[in-house]
């Protein structure tokens, strides 16, 4: 009987596998509705089935992407998945992966849809337990907000489409993110949600950004001295940072400034491993953020440097990196 079960999940997820590969390779040119309709359905099924195999849910899974990558079955798609969205229900870790990745993928599809996947999934952020959801679904946020920030650049389905339209719903996920999971035991939950508040951080109201940035900006830079990977603190303070400046709330960062600028001395000292491209990338956010306070504080970034080329030991720190960035001074 479990041999059975076993072929059983190994057919279906052949199939679906095929299904997944047909749609990439010609999806828009598969014009059978109810063909679509059939593959669409069974697939949701999996996803919001608590007990699926896993290889079986994943292969749902990316036939669900492939279908909503094609601007032809988007909508099918889009639809199908909110309807298991629904207010005071939980969606499942699929459910929450297949929409990030579609946001990902196709924001000029999924962009009108978001609004809508906003309102419903923000009410379920307290009553989440799982760990592995309120990944999914940090995730998911982080996804969601980098598409519509694309398609307000890009002015893409709607040439009106606007950040402003966004808010209401960011401002009220932003704020569940900081009240539940921002201060949760698990360092992956953690870690995700930072990365999402950063990127959510664009799309608040001012008052909600002034609100509530200090505390996310203060915890970043307590986490510092708790990671040996400290890229995504360092990515999203950036994004906090510009998205507090640019709200010309210079008042509410500067209270920070200084406590920032010697956790991100502390970061610059590191030279980047090129051999892992993290240690890279935390290096550039780094700088985003040296060139983000000199801007506005000049004062106060160029007496935090000139006090550490004072003292030697930080002199031969800074060496690599003054030369490595010297133009960034010029600019200050």
């Amino acid at each position: 009987m479990v041999r059975w079960l076993v072929f059983r999940v190994q057919v279906q997820s052949i199939l679906y596998n095929t299904a997944e590969n047909i749609i990439r390779e010609c999806g828009e040119k598969v014009s059978d509705k109810e063909l679509i309709d059939t593959w669409t359905d069974g697939a949701i099924k999996l996803l919001t089935l608590p007990s699926v195999a896993p290889d079986l849910q994943e292969a749902a899974v990316g036939l669900i992407v492939a279908l909503g990558s094609t601007q032809t079955h988007c909508n099918t798609v889009m639809e199908s998945l909110i309807a298991r969205c629904r207010v005071e229900t939980l969606p499942t870790q699929s459910v929450a992966e297949s929409l990030g990745a579609l946001a990902a993928g196709n924001v000029k599809g999924t962009v009108p849809y978001l609004k809508a996947v906003l309102g419903l999934t923000v009410h379920c952020i307290p009553s989440v337990k799982q760990d592995n959801l309120k990944c999914a679904l940090a995730t998911m946020f982080s996804k969601f907000a980098e598409s519509i920030l694309e398609a307000v650049d890009n002015k893409e389905p709607d040439p009106d489409i606007s950040i402003e339209s966004y808010m209401p719903e960011c401002a009220l996920v932003f704020e569940s993110l900081v009240n539940y999971w921002l201060k949760n035991s698990n360092a992956n939950v953690k870690n995700d949600t930072i990365v999402a508040l950063g990127h959510l951080s664009h799309l608040l109201p001012k008052e909600k950004l002034e609100e509530l940035a200090g505390l996310v900006v203060t915890t970043i830079l307590s986490l510092y001295r708790k990671t040996s990977s400290p890229y995504n603190l360092t990515f999203s303070l950036a994004m906090i940072s510009d998205a507090m400046l640019k709200k010309n709330l210079t008042e509410s960062i500067k209270f920070h400034v200084d406590h920032l600028l010697s956790a991100l001395f502390n970061q610059v000292c590191i030279v980047p491993n090129y051999s892992e491209p993290f240690t890279v990338k935390n290096h550039y956010e780094v700088l985003r953020c040296y060139e983000l306070m000199g801007k506005y504080y000049p004062e106060n970034v160029m007496t935090h440097l000139l006090q550490r080329l004072e003292n030697a030991s930080h002199m031969q720190l800074l060496e690599p990196w003054w030369s490595q960035n010297i133009s960034l001074t010029a600019r200050l």
